[in-house]
């Protein structure tokens, strides 16, 4: 018997015939961080990403039902961070496969099933424009419920690792430069 890998059936030599692979689904913790930093870093999309922010917001939010999928390596996740009292903000991300769309619905419907969030809480999924395939997964689960066009403007402060190597020095020039000297 032969196994299509491709569409992920595998055989199951003992028992002799074949068997649908299951991608495995379960909680983050904070152990799986470092294997998870490369999909933190694509689904950030930007160069200034830190792990040690990660790991920052990891030890503080309630993080029970963050998920992450793994088929023989970490694919994908789905997370979310509080905002205020009944809103918070979700990203859901899987590597670029073919299998993609498959794994996205595989997070999303187990993220449906599994979450703690409290009653009334709204959920926000931002979505790139290019990423037609999370758009549409999530526009055939939930309604969109207000969309429009939008610039976000980011401040960048500084990461844990910049504080650190920030010398007074530099801290003084740039007080300086602000117009914004400081004497003891």
């Amino acid at each position: 018997m032969f196994a299509k890998r491709r569409s992920g059936w595998a055989k199951n030599s003992w028992r002799g015939f074949m068997s649908r692979r299951t991608p495995d689904i379960r909680n983050v913790t904070a152990g799986d961080l470092i294997t998870l930093e490369p999909l933190l870093r694509a689904s950030f999309g930007r160069d200034d990403f830190e792990l040690e922010d990660e790991i920052s917001a990891f030890a503080a939010t309630d993080t029970h039902d963050w998920f992450v999928l793994f088929d023989n390596a970490p694919q994908g996740f789905v997370r979310y961070f509080p905002t205020n009292e009944n809103l918070y903000v979700g990203e859901l991300y899987a590597v670029l496969s073919p299998e993609r769309a498959g794994r996205l619905e595989h997070l999303l419907r187990h993220f449906v099933q599994h979450h703690k969030l409290p009653a009334a809480a709204t959920l926000r999924v931002d979505v790139p424009r290019t990423d037609h395939e999370l758009a549409s997964l999530l526009a055939s689960h939930f309604p969109a419920v207000r969309m429009k066009t939008f610039v976000r403007y980011h401040l960048r402060t500084p990461s844990q690792t910049e504080k650190k190597v920030a010398s007074p020095a530099s801290v003084a020039d740039l007080q300086q430069s602000s117009g914004r000297s400081r004497t003891t």
